[in-house]
């Protein structure tokens, strides 16, 4: 049989088609309710990139024109840094198999028909709330082994949930302030950390 080889696509051919894309993806972002902290956006190459300060970027396009046409996830990179846990071989903070289920999540997100960023951005801000949480426990298992070990109890962690330490022992070998980090839902779109202080901390005059 005769191979027939593929027809060469031209370089201005690539231009108006990724400009075309370009014009469609931001005639849908036009229709889409953008969470606030997503508003720092970098649109063209036929792909838009979404960046949260000190959490992530994500990149999105679409394969076609038709409106009820989900987004596609091209990539996600997480921004947290951790220079205590990096130190040395500078490992990542997360593995490789978390970005592919994170991926996968957050794609299933974008099938939302109503508010789809809405539900990409609650998705992966959460992971990364949960992911801080992690570094503050690993932060602080690292004070007690190293400088803090009569000074500082992680009293309850649970991971995703919250973090209870206590610190500054009194006489009678019992800490006498603590410090609670928790994850607020309250605002299920925008979820964040809650800190609380015990005793409570007094506003600085």
């Amino acid at each position: 049989d005769k191979i027939v080889p593929p027809e060469t696509v031209v370089p201005d051919e690539v231009l108006e088609t990724l400009d075309s894309l370009d014009h469609l993806i931001q005639q849908r972002l036009l229709m889409t309710t953008i969470p606030k902290p997503m508003q720092n956006i970098k649109l063209g190459d036929g792909r838009v990139i979404f960046t949260v300060e000190n959490e992530f970027t994500v990149t999105l396009t679409l394969v076609g024109d038709d409106e009820s046409m989900p987004w596609r996830l091209l990539d996600i990179k997480i921004l947290l840094e951790d220079e205590d846990i990096n130190l040395g071989e500078r490992k990542p903070l997360i593995h490789s198999s978390q970005i592919h289920f994170l991926h996968s999540l957050a794609q299933s997100r974008l099938f939302n028909d109503s508010d789809p960023l809405v539900d990409l951005y609650s998705c992966i801000h959460y992971f990364c709330l949960s992911l801080q949480l992690e570094i503050v426990y690993t932060q602080a298992l690292q004070l007690k082994r190293e400088k803090w070990a009569d000074n500082l109890f992680i009293s309850e962690y649970n991971p995703s949930s919250n973090l209870t330490l206590r610190y500054w022992k009194q006489a009678t070998g019992e800490a006498s302030c603590s410090v609670t980090i928790k994850m607020d839902s309250s605002n299920a779109a925008i979820p964040s950390l809650q800190v609380l202080h015990s005793p409570p901390m007094k506003n600085a005059s």
